[in-house]
């Protein structure tokens, strides 16, 4: 299986992108469907879980100096 380069996530329209976040959405309700202590988790670990994938996004998306292939 080939990695995800730029050219084939170039390729995907914004309805294609949707799509994907609702299958990890459903995923992740099947995955808590599944293996129901995982939502016994106390709230803050969602709340830091959540805090770290932000920081992460924010990092990438707006201070991350890109490679520019143009």
């Amino acid at each position: 299986m080939k990695p995800l380069d730029q050219s084939t996530i170039r390729k995907m329209s914004v309805l294609d992108v949707q799509v994907l976040k609702m299958a990890a959405f459903v995923a992740g309700l099947i995955a808590a469907k599944v293996w129901p202590p995982i939502l016994s988790l106390k709230l803050y670990w969602y709340v830091i879980i959540f805090i770290l994938s932000l920081a992460y996004l924010f990092y990438v998306i707006f201070l991350k100096k890109h490679k520019t292939d143009f």
